[in-house]
């Protein structure tokens, strides 16, 4: 076979499975139930889909909540209660990751949570052009919404979708929008328990299901450019149904943030969730909130971790609540856990809380004691900076206990 010959099969063979870019969109709007946006602009489709919360939230009961609070997850960033009806869900499919104007999103999919469910609004943009229409419409279609949620929005989608907004001079009606990106409070609250924090893995880790004939996420730009190319229905269909999968687990992965964030009282709480939330209260301040989540903890784990129970002791000791601050660090040297740490916090308070220059010498003393066995069992220069600064607070001391006239027989008798 010649060359010519070739060229022939090979034009023959690709004519074969090109479709009509005509017929492939009407027949993509049946098989979705969408609509064409303008009649003079054919290649703008618009899918509508409704999914109630027993088809995604099998707890319903127990998770479903109308108003989201999620003070801690999100580091107080979101301290206000955040009621269903004013999030918007968003996520793109695109033809890359690399972003930037050459990144052209194709597939664009927000979800509103409803009375009953999850109402899915996607945009199909079929070929490359008449991409203002879909942003033009969204200028109307989201008023009186306030929060735009998404997963991993923040590095991606949203400055893709602004790029858009701009390229096609239309005003960004989410600029005024707050943000809130799950991705950040599932790594915060899942980062120790799971090897990955995709949507994916949280599905199957913590949601325990697996998507039926779901398409890889790295296989839809190449999708897309068989489509443009040949009007194959089949793997479009699928990358559509994928985006409103997405969207669907954002909104459950909501509802789930918000029973743990406030369910430190329920059975169905992991171990290392709740170690994860109770520091994030610790570190935003949260006295009240940290009591609950600390007792709980010590119910479910004897060995509650020192790196709680040391920010827990700090946080005592900042609201004032000085009896137990001081038998948590008494605790923590009996236990061994963080020992130099709660020695140093004992001679600070009795130094300078109690007055009690006595009892501050002997816990500083107490602590070059261990740094001196600490010495004998590993390198000695790891421990210098430690020394150096429990003998400067013993110096000080004993000058106190001379300028206080403090008797060498009344300093033996502490214990």
């Amino acid at each position: 076979m010649d060359i010519i010959e070739k060229l022939k099969q090979y034009r023959t063979t690709t004519s074969a499975l090109v479709q009509d870019p005509q017929s492939a969109i009407t027949e993509l709007c049946m098989q979705l139930g969408g609509q064409i946006i303008d009649p003079l602009y054919p290649a703008v489709i618009r899918i509508l889909k409704e999914y109630s919360y027993s088809s995604f939230l099998p707890d319903l009961d127990t998770k479903f909540s109308p108003i989201i609070h999620l003070p801690l997850l999100t580091k107080n960033e979101f301290s206000e209660p955040i009621p269903l009806n004013k999030i918007v869900m968003f996520d793109l499919e695109t033809t890359g990751l690399a972003g930037g104007t050459g990144t052209y999103p194709f597939l664009l999919g927000f979800g509103v949570f409803t009375g009953e469910g999850i109402e899915i609004r996607q945009y199909f943009l079929p070929d490359y052009g008449r991409e203002s229409i879909p942003y033009s419409e969204m200028l109307n279609c989201f008023s009186g919404k306030e929060v735009l949620v998404s997963f991993n929005g923040k590095s991606f989608d949203f400055p893709l979708l602004n790029n858009r907004f701009i390229l096609n001079r239309i005003r960004n009606p989410f600029l005024t929008f707050q943000h809130l990106d799950l991705l950040h409070p599932a790594r915060r609250i899942w980062k120790s328990l799971l090897e990955s924090c995709s949507l994916n893995n949280i599905e199957n880790q913590i949601f325990q299901f697996s998507r039926w004939n779901d398409i890889s996420g790295y296989m839809i730009p190449q999708v897309y450019f068989d489509f443009v190319r040949s009007g194959n229905l089949q793997e479009i269909l699928r990358v559509i149904t994928h985006n409103q999968q997405d969207i669907i687990t954002m909104g459950r992965l909501l509802l789930h943030f918000n029973w743990l964030e406030h369910g430190a009282d329920h059975h169905g709480i992991h171990e290392l969730e709740l170690q994860n939330l109770c520091n994030l209260a610790i570190s935003n301040f949260d006295q009240e909130r940290s009591d609950i989540l600390v007792d709980r903890l010590r119910e479910k784990n004897k060995l509650t971790p020192d790196v709680t129970l040391t920010g827990y002791s700090l946080l005592l000791k900042r609201t004032g609540r000085w009896e137990e601050a001081v038998a948590l660090w008494q605790e923590l040297i009996q236990s061994g856990k963080n020992t130099l740490f709660a020695m140093e916090e004992l001679a600070k308070f009795y130094e300078h809380r109690k007055i009690d220059i006595p009892k501050a010498k002997f816990y500083a003393e107490r602590a070059l004691e261990y740094l001196e066995l600490l010495d004998e069992l590993t390198a000695k220069d790891v421990y210098r900076s430690g020394q150096d600064q429990f003998l400067h607070r013993l110096q000080r001391l004993q000058r106190k206990m001379v300028s206080s006239s403090v008797s060498p027989d009344k300093e033996k008798n502490i214990t």
